[in-house]
């Protein structure tokens, strides 16, 4: 049995995120600057006290990112379907850990859980998950800021590909402005907080104002 782990008052977030939902291969890949990155980016989440949610494998980059948040005090949720967790891919030294009967349901639980996402290099599943959250935010059903680290321009073509949809007119402005890109995982922590606090405010505001007319 896995229980909730508390973020000591010393390492809470300073920003409107708690928890950000990560989405990266399960495999390393080939070049070292992907592990160095997933690496850099869970040292960064857990000195800014931000929990991480992913899919809970102790492989590859999920392992890597994984591995430095709990070295550097932070915390980690895992989401896991049955099948994996039952297998030695899973992770056996998380914070917590959730099981799931689906793929589908490891995705919303994971997005449902965070303020916030980030997709470092990965291969189908990676793109798979960050889609579905663009996706759905297209359709207007959260608000979650999507954040793509770009290692070594791993994701240059994928970013030339946004910027073709949205001068097609597949994608709106306001898809574009909800996508967050940089190559350096503490200038990305920055700017998807910045976002999440923006939103959350502008949430607020709207609930009091439609409080004062009611």
């Amino acid at each position: 049995m896995h229980s909730v782990m508390a973020i000591p008052k010393s390492r809470r977030p300073r920003t409107g995120v708690t928890s950000v939902y990560v989405q990266c291969g399960s495999k390393p890949g080939l070049s070292p600057a992907f592990t160095a990155a997933a690496r850099n980016l869970g040292r960064g989440l857990a000195a800014a006290g931000i929990r991480v949610v992913y899919g809970g494998v102790g492989t590859g980059l999920m392992g890597s990112l994984a591995d430095a948040v709990l070295e550097h005090g932070g915390q980690v949720l895992g989401v896991l379907p049955g099948f994996i967790a039952d297998s030695a891919l899973a992770h056996e030294g998380l914070s917590e850990v959730r099981i799931v009967a689906s793929m589908a349901e490891r995705k919303a639980l994971m997005l449902q859980l965070s303020e916030a996402v980030i997709m470092l290099p990965g291969g189908v599943g990676t793109q798979d998950e960050f889609w579905e959250v663009l996706a759905t935010a297209q359709l207007g059903l959260h608000a979650t800021p999507c954040g793509i680290l770009n290692v070594d321009g791993y994701f240059d073509a994928l970013l030339a590909f946004i910027d073709r949809a949205l001068l097609e007119g597949f994608l709106s402005v306001a898809d574009k402005d909800n996508i967050l890109v940089s190559d350096d995982p503490e200038e990305l922590i920055g700017k998807l907080s910045r976002k999440a606090a923006e939103r959350m405010a502008l949430t607020a505001t709207a609930i009091e104002e439609g409080s004062s007319h009611a």
